[in-house]
């Protein structure tokens, strides 16, 4: 069905072994490197818990069971979001680098020219959709897998607000102890 399951390799397995949890989606965006190489980006559709092992060759093949979440409405969780937006303005003002051509695919035109901080967050900012907004920062801006992962299996959109807004304080933080050294 031109899906892709993409799952992180369990931290403490020896051989192959997928985490419990992964994402399930199509190719969305495709960033090409001046080396020649591509960075594709998967716009996630759902989150699946990996099931057993159907086959092993050309490829993995498991059978999963989507994971959903139940709607969330909510003053936290537009607290939240707007606590996420202002993060992501500090990080970019702190120097971190996103490539403009990701924010122009994903989040809408942002003009000629190099983009702002501002133009970035109001971009994101568009994104009406709290699950959607968190899964796109994750992918953007927490480089740590760890950190990602944990986002990831954090189905319940408040959870995944919450400890998004977590990781985004101390990666901030970091810049700043970074910046002032």
């Amino acid at each position: 069905h031109r899906l892709y399951c993409v799952a992180m390799q369990r931290p403490d397995a020896i051989r192959e072994a997928p985490c419990e949890v992964a994402g399930l989606g199509g190719i969305r965006a495709s960033v090409k490197n001046d080396n020649g190489t591509s960075n594709l980006i998967l716009q996630g559709l759902t989150r699946v818990r990996i099931g057993p092992l159907v086959r092993s060759r050309p490829y993995r093949v498991h059978q999963i069971r989507v994971l959903e979440a139940r709607a969330s409405e909510s003053l936290t969780v537009d607290g939240l979001v707007e606590r996420a937006l202002a993060l992501v303005g500090e990080r970019l003002k702190l120097g971190i680098r996103v490539p403009l051509e990701v924010f122009r695919q994903l989040a809408g035109d942002l003009g000629e020219g190099p983009a702002n901080v501002e133009q970035c967050v109001r971009a994101l900012g568009r994104i009406k959709n709290p699950a959607t907004l968190a899964d796109l920062i994750t992918t953007l801006l927490l480089s740590d897998p760890d950190m990602r992962q944990t986002i990831l299996q954090s189905v319940e959109v408040e959870e995944r607000m919450t400890r998004l807004v977590q990781f985004l304080m101390e990666d901030v933080r970091r810049a700043r102890l970074l910046a002032d050294s």
